[in-house]
């Protein structure tokens, strides 16, 4: 599915896809990794640019509480009271 991409960067594609071959065939025209993931998660345009808030809207009763604890980890906060006092979500819960 990945025919201009080296037998390594399409393992580490297959994984970041999950497998799914509906998101192998978005990349099957990239040359590289980072050219798969730029298209295809990273432009506005892109077809898996919306894909992880979909996910978690299907997935989870409460995805504000999820999005926030997921937008306090990604700046560095990884205690559990740092990620509380990020959110305004009590540690608790």
């Amino acid at each position: 599915m990945l025919p201009r991409i080296d037998k390594k960067s399409a393992f580490a594609l297959y994984a970041i896809s999950g497998g799914i071959p509906q998101y192998l065939s978005y990349f099957s025209k990239a040359i590289s990794i980072k050219e798969a993931i730029v298209d295809n998660f990273l432009q506005k345009d892109g077809r898996l640019f919306e894909e992880p808030n979909n996910l978690i809207k299907q997935e989870l009763r409460d995805p504000a509480n999820y999005n926030s604890v997921i937008a306090a980890v990604a700046p560095g906060h990884s205690r559990l009271n740092e990620i509380a006092t990020a959110t305004k979500i009590k540690a608790t819960s």
